[in-house]
Formats: C-alpha cells, sequence, structure tokens
C-alpha cells in the first residue's frame, strides 16, 4: 500500500537540505489565440506539471477552467539532426488541454497566462485576443499539404518538426491588395518566419523575413482573379512544438504606419496613415481618458475597422512639427513641458525644435519611435542659439533602440532641439517619432519577479528593485498584501537611493500548497506629499504588457524527498538497440510507489531515443531503466539521456500533490555510443505506385549478425494521418532472410506526403533489436493517358 509522508515527517524533511526539483515550465499555448465571443479548445505544452495544474489568464472578457489536465501530446520526429546540433539542449513539452471563453466585448490584443504546481510558477506568456474569423492548423506530418482558407483570416499554426513549412491558399480578386502579416515574436515563440505569397502556377509575388523592429509581412496585388498561396517558414529551416504563429491573411483595411504616433488622454486626433483599404481619408481617433501609456487600438473607418496600431498616451500637452524645419529660423518655438510630434520625411531629413529653457534647471528628453512601429534610430541633439552642440544622444546606443537625454541649460536663453536618424541614407513619412520633454518629477517605479515558490517549512528572499526619477529620494516602506494564512512577510525600510531591497517571505510548517497573486507596495513621501506605487512585473515595463498587470504570484511548494543514483557509466549500443543502466533510490523515508521515465527537459537532443513509463513499488530501493535507440541514429554519436522520477506526496491538509527530481550530472545519465545496428533491411525498391482499391506486394530482405538469430517480425509504419493503407505483420523464422509484406490499398489512400517505414522487430540476446527503411508510395493517375 502506498504510504504518504505526514506533515510531521515533511516538517523535518523541510527543515532539512532538501533534494533539488525540477519547477515547472510552460513552452506554448496552441492556438495562441482566438476571435472574440468564442470559445477556443487550447492545448498548453509545459514540463513538469505531471496530470494537471492550476491555470490562470488575467484580464477582462477572458474565462478559463481553473485546472489544465495532461492530454496525449502530439510529437513529429522531423530530419535526422547531425552533430553538433544534435549536442544542443532540448525540451519535451508534454500537452495539457484546456479552453478560453472569449467574451463579444474582450478587450483586443494580449491577455496573460501561467500555471501553478506544488513546485512552482511558470512564467507569463500572452493569449491573443482579435476580432477576424480564426482558423487552426490541423497538423501532420510530412511535406506541407495546401489548406484552402476564405478571407478575411487569422490562421493559428505551428513550424513543427523542424523544417517544416504551411502552406495556406485563398481566392483573390484581379487588382485586390493582400496583406499577409505574422505575429510570432509577441507570443512568446522562436520563430523568425519566412513569407512567401504565389500564384496558382507557383510564380512567387512576394517574400519577406522582416526586420529587426518589426516581424515579416508581405503585400502584393492580386494580376487575375485566381486563388493564391502563402508558405510559411523559419528562416533557419527550425521549428518544434513551441514554434507558434499568427497569420493574418487579408483585403481589408491595414495600418502600415501612423503619424502622429500617440496623443493625449481625452482628446480627438486627425490621423494620417498609410496602408492598405484605407479608404483614402484622414482618420479619427478619440484617445481614451483612461489608458496605460501604450495601447493597441483598432479604428473604426468607412472601409471597415483596421487592423490594431500600436499608439503612445500621455498627458502633456501635444505639438506637430510644420516643415520646412530644418534651420534654426524655420524651427518652432514652444513651450515645455510638452510631447512633440514629427517624422524624418527623406534620407537626409533633420528636424528642429526651438524651446525656451532656465538655467541648471533640469529638463529630460525621451524619444519613442521603434517600440511604437516607426523605424527611425534617433540622434538627438542640443545646440545653443549659435548652433554650437552641448549635448547629444544616439538611440542606435541604448538596448531598445530608445534614448533618454537629461539635460541642464548653462544659461537662461532659447535652445534647439535637432533630430536625425542615425543613418543619413534612410528617412520617409514612416519614420516618425514622439519627443517627451519634462522636469524631471521626483517619483520612483517598483519591479518585482512574476512569480516566487517558498517552500513549507522555510523562507525564501523576494528582491524588488527601486528605479527613482529626479532628484528627490525618500526613504520607503516595502508591504505585501494578498499572504494566505501560514505565510508572513515584514514589511521593509528601503533607504533614500537605495536601488533593491529584499522582502522576506516565511512559510510555516503546517501550511497546505496553495498560490496567491500579491501586491507588493511601495509608500513614501515626496515635498511633503505621501506617494505610493506598487510593483509591476519587469516583462511590463513602461505599458508594453497591455491588458491587465501582472500581479506577483506566490506558489507555497512541497520540496522533493527522494532522488536517484548511478555510477557513471558509457555503453556501445548498436543503432535499433537498447541500452540498460541500473539506479539506486535515495528515498529519503518516502516510501511509497515511484515513476520513472525520461526527464521532459534534456541536456541533449534525444533523436529519436524512447523509453517507457516504470513503475517502481513502495519501498523499492532501486530499478533498471531500458533506452531504446533508433535504427536511424547517427553512427559514432555519443548519446546522453536524463531521467525523472515521481512521487506523490501530501501536504498539510492532506491533499496529494506529485512532486519531481531529475538531474543532468553525467553520473545518472544514460550514455551510449552509437554502433552498427545487428540487422538491417534491404529493399528492391524505395518507391512503388499504388492504385486504389489493390494489393501491394513488398519484399524485403533482412541481414543479420550471430547476434539476431531470433524470428523477425516484419510490420509497416504508416503514419497517423494517412488512411486507407494497411498491413498485416509478417513473421519470418529464424533461418530465413526474406519476407513480403502485403500493402492493402483502399478507395482513397494518402495523402502521400511522406515516406512509410518497413520495420523488422526482433532479439539481440536477451534485448529487443530493430531496423526499419523507408519507402514511398505514389498514386497513379488513373486519368492519364
Amino acid at each position: 500500500m502506498s504510504r504518504s509522508l505526514s506533515p510531521t515527517v515533511l516538517a523535518i524533511l523541510f527543515a532539512a537540505a532538501s533534494v533539488r526539483a525540477e519547477p515547472p515550465h510552460a513552452s506554448y499555448i496552441f492556438p495562441a489565440g482566438g476571435q472574440r465571443g468564442t470559445t477556443v479548445n487550447v492545448k498548453v505544452g509545459g514540463h513538469y506539471l505531471h496530470d494537471r495544474c492550476t491555470w490562470e489568464m488575467l484580464g477582462r472578457g477572458v474565462t478559463v477552467p481553473s485546472e489544465l489536465t495532461r492530454t496525449e501530446t502530439l510529437w513529429f520526429e522531423g530530419p535526422l539532426i547531425k552533430q553538433p546540433a544534435s549536442q544542443q539542449a532540448e525540451d519535451y513539452p508534454q500537452d495539457y488541454s484546456g479552453h478560453v471563453q472569449i467574451a463579444a466585448d474582450a478587450m483586443l490584443g494580449s491577455q496573460w497566462w501561467r500555471c501553478t504546481s506544488a513546485q512552482g510558477v511558470t512564467s507569463p506568456l500572452p493569449f491573443v485576443i482579435g476580432d477576424l474569423p480564426e482558423v487552426v492548423e490541423e497538423e501532420i506530418d510530412g511535406e506541407a499539404i495546401p489548406v484552402q482558407v476564405a478571407l478575411p483570416v487569422t490562421v493559428n499554426g505551428r513550424i513543427f518538426p523542424r523544417e517544416d513549412s504551411d502552406v495556406w491558399t485563398f481566392d483573390a480578386r484581379a487588382g485586390q491588395s493582400i496583406t499577409c502579416a505574422v505575429s510570432a515574436r509577441d507570443l512568446g515563440s522562436p520563430l523568425v518566419a519566412r513569407l512567401e505569397a504565389a500564384d496558382a502556377s507557383g510564380q512567387v509575388l512576394a517574400e519577406s523575413t522582416g526586420e529587426s523592429s518589426s516581424e515579416a509581412r508581405l503585400r502584393f496585388i492580386a494580376p487575375s482573379s485566381s486563388r493564391y498561396s502563402v508558405r510559411i517558414a523559419d528562416v533557419a529551416a527550425g521549428g518544434l512544438q513551441h514554434y507558434v504563429y499568427r497569420l493574418t491573411v487579408t483585403a481589408g483595411s491595414w495600418i502600415d504606419h501612423v503619424y502622429p504616433l500617440g496623443g493625449r488622454r481625452g482628446s480627438t486626433l486627425k490621423l494620417e496613415a498609410t496602408g492598405q483599404a484605407l479608404g483614402g481619408e484622414r482618420m479619427e481617433f478619440g484617445v481614451p481618458d483612461i489608458a496605460p501609456s501604450v495601447i493597441d487600438p483598432a479604428i473604426e473607418t468607412t472601409a471597415g475597422r483596421t487592423s490594431p496600431m500600436r499608439f503612445d498616451v500621455g498627458d502633456l500637452p501635444e505639438e506637430l512639427e510644420a516643415e520646412p524645419n530644418e534651420t534654426a529660423e524655420q524651427s518652432k518655438s514652444v513651450a515645455t513641458p510638452l510631447i512633440l510630434n514629427g517624422r524624418i520625411q527623406t534620407a537626409g531629413d533633420v528636424d528642429l525644435w526651438q524651446i525656451q529653457l532656465a538655467k541648471d534647471k533640469p529638463v529630460v528628453f525621451e524619444v519613442r519611435s521603434l517600440r511604437l512601429g516607426s523605424p527611425l534610430l534617433a540622434v538627438l541633439t542640443i545646440r545653443d542659439a549659435s548652433g554650437k552642440q552641448l549635448a547629444q544622444a544616439d538611440a542606435s546606443e541604448s538596448g531598445d533602440g530608445e534614448l533618454s537625454l537629461a539635460f541642464s541649460a548653462p544659461t537662461d536663453g532659447k535652445y534647439l532641439l535637432e533630430i536625425r536618424e542615425r543613418f543619413a541614407r534612410r528617412g520617409g513619412p514612416q519614420f516618425a517619432y514622439r519627443i517627451k520633454i519634462a522636469e524631471p518629477q521626483p517619483d520612483f517605479q517598483l519591479f518585482a519577479p512574476d512569480a516566487i515558490a517558498v517552500d513549507v517549512s522555510t523562507e525564501k528572499k523576494l528582491d524588488v528593485l527601486v528605479a527613482w526619477r529626479g532628484e528627490s529620494k525618500t526613504p520607503l516602506t516595502l508591504h505585501v498584501d494578498g499572504l494566505r494564512a501560514g505565510v508572513t512577510c515584514d514589511d521593509v525600510q528601503v533607504p533614500p537611493n537605495a536601488k533593491k531591497a529584499s522582502l522576506t517571505l516565511k512559510c510555516a510548517a503546517g501550511t497546505p500548497v496553495t498560490g496567491a497573486n500579491l501586491r507588493i507596495v511601495g509608500r513614501g513621501e515626496i515635498d511633503g506629499q505621501p506617494i505610493e506605487r506598487v510593483a509591476v512585473w519587469a516583462g511590463q515595463k513602461d505599458g508594453f504588457g497591455r491588458g491587465e498587470p501582472i500581479p506577483c504570484r506566490l506558489a507555497t511548494t512541497l520540496p522533493t524527498p527522494f532522488k536517484f543514483t548511478a555510477e557513471y557509466s558509457f555503453i556501445y549500443t548498436p543503432r535499433g538497440g537498447v541500452l540498460k543502466k541500473r539506479y539506486a533510490i535515495d528515498r529519503g523515508s518516502f516510501e511509497g510507489p515511484l515513476v520513472a521515465q525520461l526527464a521532459e527537459r534534456q541536456g541533449r537532443h534525444l533523436q529519436g531515443v524512447t523509453g517507457p513509463v516504470i513503475a517502481i513499488s513502495a519501498g523499492d530501493d532501486q530499478f533498471e531503466y531500458p533506452l531504446a535507440l533508433p535504427p536511424w541514429m547517427e553512427l559514432g554519436r555519443t548519446s546522453r539521456t536524463n531521467l525523472m522520477l515521481t512521487g506523490e506526496v501530501q501536504d498539510a491538509a492532506g491533499t496529494p500533490h506529485k512532486v519531481c527530481f531529475t538531474t543532468r550530472d553525467q553520473n545518472e545519465q544514460l550514455i551510449a555510443v552509437v554502433t552498427a545496428s545487428a540487422m538491417r533491411l534491404s529493399l528492391e525498391r524505395r518507391t512503388y505506385a499504388i492504385q486504389p482499391n489493390r494489393e501491394l506486394r513488398i519484399p524485403v530482405t533482412i541481414r543479420r549478425d550471430r547476434s539476431a538469430s531470433s524470428p523477425i517480425r516484419l510490420e509497416l509504419g504508416v503514419p497517423r494521418h494517412m488512411r486507407d493503407i494497411s498491413a498485416e505483420p509478417v513473421d519470418v523464422l529464424a533461418d530465413s532472410d526474406q519476407g513480403t509484406l502485403i500493402v492493402k490499398i483502399g478507395p482513397q489512400p494518402g495523402p502521400l506526403n511522406m515516406a512509410l517505414a518497413i520495420r523488422a522487430v526482433g532479439q539481440s540476446g536477451d534485448s529487443p533489436t530493430v531496423a526499419e527503411e523507408p519507402v514511398e508510395l505514389v498514386q497513379i493517375d488513373r486519368n492519364a493517358p
């Protein structure tokens, strides 16, 4: 019978040095978004989330179940990866099922989600709310099969496995403008997309790989009323489960660039926009009275609703440039504080502004461009009335392409503010900017981690970063709201000028596993007035986490009491064979049953290596793990595989929770040097022509060494998406080297977009051995002459 740890035993274990556990990790959500007013079934890919985990999505208008549950994980092996690429670390996330219910009036843009387990919290990832009809890719292995969609549409897909590509087709009228735009980077996806649009004959009409500050987007004019396609792939021929994307294809209204890039809260702006199907009108936009500093509104026009645009929001007066303004005499005189809006209209263009400054009174100039969709890489210069340079800042020297320049005038008077593009050959109406000019107001911001996990009966420090503004600095008091019973955190006094403070969260013995969203508050006094600021996640700094602010998530957690150990070894193992290794279990007073299996995060790509789930009975202190090497593995390669051990413990409330242990230490790895197989197959042909409702005979010759002297079973491996193709296994006697598979072809075989596998399974000594060869089927066109 399984025995769980009592709270007393748990307390003893927790007080001692616990075994290092593997915290949970979220890799993707697929699809990565959905349309307003719909319910979207999703798969969340994660590591060490076990059978189920707590799930939350923050934001108005979205509802999700409180838990995600483990489901079948879709896996495509993809092409053989050779050294040294095969020696890189690789993740193998498992799929969890859930759904997102999206209200008809849900806020457009990103909402954030995360998972919590008994061993920690995953980092937030976005889920995007759109308003166009959506399509979700039905994923299959092999060469891309074009899928027809109706415009306008947002396609949700994945580039999976490596070297994969997806092809989407659609109908367009002659002269119609079509925009195809990818979102991947903003989803947390590693995909760097390459788009290629083609006509029905395969003639490429447009292509794009995006730029450093923007993702791939292309536009073409349909030369005739016909069917067109867009192909998406990774520029480096990569691809895996987390290479998710959202591809919007539309002939509707689309904004490429807008001017000005922002406006004052509560104002109504006339916008100049360039793009597709905008109706040739100046658009009007009412800036909300209450809004974060960066929003993504769509605008209603006579031609329809536009695509979302990134828009900066402020509270200062706004001023638009008036061309020409290249000389001091032409420059517009403005009074601070304010926000300047302008454009570097042509290559080599320079904009000048005239401002009145007081002696020794500090002023901060902040330029915003790249983060708002403008390609401008700004250089900002301050000159005196004679044109002498007094200060300069270059956006190319900053990490994010934005710049901030603090300046104190040496005398009262008028000064020239000059802005230009870093590279003189660049410019155009899209090279817009906003310059915020204001005295530095005494203030501060707090930045906290998105989550913290504290083991029961322990304590952990939570670092809060303090970003000061202006000259006046004040002592602060940090306080935490939202703590659950059993967790305490004393207020912390932060001295002036301190850039970091540490809160100590203490989790008492007997506290059950739970989660809570914390509110970390800093309170002080500036110029005699109380001031309070709430810590935000650094990922939402400056308004980039649009949607609900992400609070710091607290998880009270359980350490893993057990671990496994082994002696270092490496074994020459034939491909298609099995490597076995024995392990000892250090249970740490845990006597319940355990499960051993492949770790979900590996130090090297598995390259087809597989292993079973091994059940270990209560009390057992050792186990043997068999690792199967695929028959196509690269010869001479050193394979290193990591295991994980999972067990179930109870928290103080008696609720069972799964915890796990894994390690990448060499002693505990299964290390195999890959040698030649004990058995090989030879086929008369690699390609066979087939016809519906017929049978196909495939002769197979088996070549084996003396160790593989057992009877052999021949099988046909048919990819899961292919239909109407099957073959009964064939047994080949130990003294024979010939066998024939009889393949039955149904009425509609296919799709024939990849090879099938002829597989032979036998015994080499006391272990299974496998050989495999690919075979391609090609359907005969019965209508061909």
